[in-house]
C-alpha cells in the first residue's frame, strides 16, 4: 500500500521542484510570442488604442521612455512574482497560513491553468496582465475591508492595464461561499447573497468610472478597440456557447477523457459541500455560482459582436479548478479520505504541468522549423523580387512539424497556444525597413472565406516545399503555407 509519510517528509523539496519545472517551462523556450514580433520590430508599444493607457505609461517608466526594448526575462520573471503573491494571498485566507502545503496545491492550478500560460509567454505584455490580475484579487480584499474607494481604484487600473483580468475579481468573490460560519444554513445563504451584491456594486462602479473615463475619451482607435466598442445583450447565450465549446478542448485527446471524469467527480463533491453548508438552498447556490463561472468564461467578450475568443483571455478557468478543489478538499477532509485527497490534488496539478511542460517542447519545435521556412521564403522574395512598398500580402495556411503534431494529438489545448502562422507577417517585418502591406482578417473564417473567393485570380509563380508564392494584377501577393498531413 502507499506510503504517504514519503511526501509528508519531502513535501516542500517536491513543491518547490514541481515550480522550478514550471518556471522552466515558461522560460526556456524564449521565443518572440504573437504580438512581441512586431513590438520588438517596431520597439513601440501603444496599448493606449486597446483601452489600456495604463500599460503604455507602465512600459514608459520600466522602458525609461517611449521606445522600448526587450528585457526578458524580467517581464516575465515579475509576472511570476505577482502570481506566486496571488497564490499565497489565496492560502492565506483559507489555510490560516501562507505555508500550508495543501493550500498550495489546491491554489497552484491558478497559475498552473494552461489559458493562463498563454498570457505568461508574451515578453511584453505579461507583465500588465498578471499585474492587473493581481489587483482584482486584491480588490475583494479591500472589500472585505470595507476601503471600498480603494477597492474601486484597483479595478478600475485592473481595466486600464488588461480588461480580460477583472473575471480574477468577480471569481474571487465566489470564494466568500467558504468564509461562511454561521450554524443556520438559511441566514448563511442570506450573508453570502448579501456580500455578493457588494461586492457587484463596486464592480459596477469601477466599469462606469472606466467607460466614462477611458473608453469615452480615446481617440487613438485600432482594431482591438473599434469592435470592443460593439456589443449587444443578445450576444451573451451564443458568445457563451461559444467559450465553453473553446475551453472544452481541456477534456479532449486520450488523457483529456481521465481528466473529465475527475472533473465529474469534483463537481459532485462540490454540490456535496453546498447542500452540507446551506442544506437545501445549496442547489441554488451552486447553481447561481457554477453560473456566474460560466459568465466569466466568456469574461469581456460576453456581450461583443465580434469577439475574440483567444486562450489567454480565459483566466477564469485556473480559479474555478481551485474552486472545486477546495471544496474537494473540505468534504474529503471531514471524512478523512487522506489518500484520495492527495490523488486528486496531485493529479489535476500534474496533468496542468504535463501540458505546461509540452508547450515549451512544442514551442521550440515550431520555432526552429518556422524559422527554417522564414528564412527560405525571404532568399525566394528577394531572389524574385517579388514584394515592394504597394505589394498587398495575404498569409494563408500554416505548416505545422510531425513532432509539434503529436504533442498537439495528445494535448489538443495546445494548438492554440503555440505561436500560429497567423503571425507569419510580423516575423517576416523584421527583415524589411519599411511598414509591409497586410489584410488583417477578423478571424479564420473571414480568412477562409477571403481565399474561397480570390484563389481563382492568384496565379502560382515559385512552388517550394513548404509553401508557394502567388500574384495577381493588382499587385497582391499570396503566401500559402502547405500543412503537412500524414499518410
Amino acid at each position: 500500500m502507499f506510503d504517504l509519510s514519503i511526501i509528508k517528509k519531502y513535501k516542500y523539496p517536491i513543491f518547490i521542484g514541481f515550480n522550478l519545472l514550471w518556471i522552466w517551462a515558461l522560460l526556456s523556450p524564449s521565443i518572440y510570442y504573437f504580438d512581441d514580433n512586431y513590438r520588438a520590430a517596431g520597439g513601440y508599444y501603444n496599448w493606449g488604442g486597446d483601452f489600456r493607457p495604463f500599460a503604455d505609461w507602465l512600459y514608459y517608466l520600466l522602458g525609461l521612455g517611449r521606445r522600448f526594448t526587450d528585457l526578458t526575462p524580467l517581464p516575465q520573471i515579475i509576472s511570476l512574482l505577482f502570481l506566486y503573491l496571488i497564490v499565497s494571498h489565496y492560502v492565506n485566507n483559507f489555510f490560516d497560513t501562507w505555508k500550508n502545503f495543501e493550500g498550495w496545491l489546491v491554489f497552484s492550478p491558478i497559475f498552473l491553468s494552461p489559458f493562463l500560460l498563454s498570457n505568461l509567454y508574451f515578453r511584453y505584455d505579461s507583465l500588465f496582465m498578471m499585474l492587473a490580475v493581481l489587483f482584482s484579487v486584491l480588490a475583494i480584499h479591500f472589500v472585505n475591508q470595507k476601503r471600498y474607494i480603494f477597492a474601486t481604484c484597483l479595478l478600475y487600473f485592473t481595466l486600464g492595464l488588461y480588461q480580460p483580468a477583472i473575471v480574477a475579481y468577480v471569481c474571487t468573490a465566489l470564494f466568500v461561499i467558504y468564509k461562511l460560519n454561521s450554524n443556520n444554513s438559511y441566514k448563511s445563504f442570506q450573508l453570502w447573497f448579501r456580500q455578493s451584491l457588494l461586492y457587484f456594486v463596486i464592480f459596477a462602479v469601477s466599469l462606469v468610472l472606466y467607460y466614462f473615463t477611458i473608453m469615452k475619451f480615446t481617440t487613438d482607435f485600432n482594431w482591438y478597440s473599434t469592435t470592443h466598442s460593439q456589443m449587444s445583450i443578445a450576444n451573451a447565450v451564443p458568445n457563451l456557447t461559444v467559450a465553453i465549446r473553446e475551453i472544452s478542448i481541456l477534456f479532449q485527446g486520450d488523457s483529456g477523457y481521465i481528466y473529465l471524469v475527475i472533473f465529474i467527480y469534483l463537481l459532485l463533491l462540490n454540490v456535496i459541500y453546498f447542500f452540507k453548508l446551506f442544506s437545501y438552498l445549496g442547489l441554488i447556490a451552486f447553481l447561481i455560482v457554477h453560473f456566474s463561472f460560466v459568465c466569466t468564461a466568456a469574461g469581456v467578450n460576453l456581450f461583443l459582436d465580434v469577439p475574440r475568443f483567444e486562450y489567454r483571455t480565459f483566466i477564469f478557468y485556473g480559479f474555478y479548478t481551485s474552486f472545486l478543489l477546495l471544496s474537494a478538499y473540505k468534504i474529503i477532509l471531514y471524512y478523512r479520505l487522506y489518500k484520495c485527497n492527495c490523488f486528486l490534488l496531485f493529479f489535476v496539478n500534474f496533468y496542468f504541468l504535463s501540458i505546461s511542460l509540452n508547450v515549451s517542447n512544442a514551442q521550440k519545435y515550431k520555432e526552429n522549423f518556422d524559422d527554417m521556412v522564414i528564412f527560405d521564403l525571404l532568399e525566394t522574395i528577394h531572389n524574385n523580387k517579388s514584394i515592394n512598398k504597394n505589394t498587398t500580402i495575404i498569409f494563408y495556411g500554416e505548416s505545422t512539424p510531425y513532432t509539434v503534431q503529436q504533442i498537439v494529438y495528445k494535448y489538443p489545448v495546445i494548438k492554440n497556444i503555440i505561436a500560429n502562422g497567423s503571425y507569419y507577417t510580423y516575423k517576416i517585418q523584421n527583415f524589411f525597413p519599411y511598414q509591409l502591406k497586410y489584410i488583417k482578417f477578423r478571424g479564420d473564417k473571414e480568412k477562409f472565406e477571403y481565399y474561397l473567393e480570390k484563389n481563382k485570380k492568384f496565379e502560382i509563380v515559385d512552388d517550394r516545399l513548404f509553401y508557394y508564392i502567388a500574384s495577381d494584377s493588382n499587385n497582391n501577393l499570396l503566401i500559402y503555407f502547405k500543412p503537412l498531413e500524414k499518410e
